[in-house]
């Protein structure tokens, strides 16, 4: 029998009188959903923000990487009660190929289903159970899901039920800072030498020249301030990277969005009125999440990024419009920031057979050590 961890379910408060799956395999269709989708989200459907429709639109029409866009949509008639961001993707691990079924988003972002309150059993068992039949796939891999949501014990119990095996681990930790208290109140509660350290850094660049940081809820000079985010990645590390113009793409038509809906947040600062770093926040779910940072090698010894960080998060502390601020990851110098963790699950369905266990075994084997403790560079 497979190993089950079972949690609180979130209990049943309607029922769906003939519910039906269908599927969205195409971007134009994708984009149709804009109007359901952001209707189920206000109902209460989810909070990451990966449920943000603009988020998922433009990171799968950016960051799909060839894979097949499988989105889910659970139907009462024409009501739509739960989406399923689905993709399919074809993996190699030394002599096996297998279909996967997965979220459409990164590894390191929470995901989850987008249900109806009240529906979500029965919505995410349809969808998941359509899944497997629909495409034939050897195993299902739902990644990113939060410790506290409801959609684990749901897929544990269609394991047992269905026969299939069940794998379930911590896969990633991601830094989350509560904004509780002052700007004051918690600096006094980090170390000496963190509080030193910000004063040395700012104080360093002060010495170089005219040193501004600038905040951009709203602006109509889109172009001009994509043109200062792009000026910081070209001096930065990720100017080595092949995918730097499909990244300036998806930035570029999030700040369309978020510029439009009033979720944007971009801190940029200036040395001299030239810019040398960029925190590019997201406001979602009453929580602002740092999605995009970058700042010029030019000036790495004087810690640029930690300077734009700090003016960020004061003044977050000062508005009192989010309750945290959501880091998704846990590399080192932002645990510097915060002790606060929240884990995230990688959820495995596959086949009994012994092909299915060792698909699971060799993906194991593939992730072992690639935590989000490692060091490395963000997005």
């Amino acid at each position: 029998m497979p190993k089950v961890y079972f949690s609180k379910l979130e209990a049943p408060t309607k029922v769906a009188e003939s519910l039906s799956i269908e599927e969205v395999r195409t971007l134009d269709g994708f984009e149709g959903l804009k109007a359901a989708w952001n209707d189920l989200v206000e109902r209460g459907g989810s909070s990451p923000l990966s449920s943000n429709f603009a988020f998922a639109l433009y990171w799968w029409k950016w960051r799909n990487y060839g894979n097949q866009l499988f989105i889910l949509l659970a139907r009462d008639g024409e009501r739509i009660e739960g989406i399923a961001p689905l993709m399919v993707s074809e993996v190699r691990r030394g002599p096996i190929t297998a279909k996967k079924v997965a979220f459409m988003f990164p590894r390191y972002l929470e995901s989850d289903f987008i249900v109806e309150p009240g529906l979500r059993r029965e919505c995410t068992r349809k969808m998941i159970e359509h899944a497997n039949e629909s495409t034939g796939c050897r195993y299902l891999e739902f990644c990113g899901i939060p410790e506290e949501s409801g959609s684990l014990p749901i897929i544990e119990e269609l394991a047992v039920e269905t026969g299939m095996r069940v794998s379930r681990t911590v896969h990633a930790v991601g830094c989350y800072l509560p904004l509780e208290g002052t700007w004051d109140s918690f600096l006094k509660e980090k170390s000496v030498s963190f509080r030193k350290d910000l004063r040395y850094y700012e104080r360093q660049l002060q010495r170089k020249g005219n040193l501004e940081t600038f905040r951009f809820r709203r602006t109509e000079d889109l172009p001009g301030l994509m043109k200062k985010l792009v000026a910081v990645d070209a001096g930065s590390w990720k100017a080595e990277r092949s995918a730097l113009a499909e990244n300036r793409r998806l930035v570029e038509d999030l700040l369309e969005a978020c510029n439009e809906d009033g979720s944007l947040d971009v801190f940029l600062t200036e040395l001299d009125g030239l810019p040398v770093a960029y925190l590019f926040i997201i406001h979602w779910g009453g929580k602002a999440t740092a999605m995009f940072t970058s700042y010029s090698l030019e000036h790495e010894a004087s810690s640029p990024g930690m300077v734009c960080f700090s003016h960020a998060i004061r003044q977050l502390f000062r508005d009192r419009e989010v309750s945290e601020v959501d880091f998704i990851s846990s590399y080192p110098y932002l645990r510097r920031w915060t002790d606060r963790l929240r884990s995230r699950y990688i959820v495995t369905l596959y086949p009994g057979r012994v092909s299915g266990r060792a698909i699971k075994l060799t993906r194991d084997v593939l992730h072992r050590g690639r935590s989000t403790f490692a060091g490395g560079r963000p997005n």
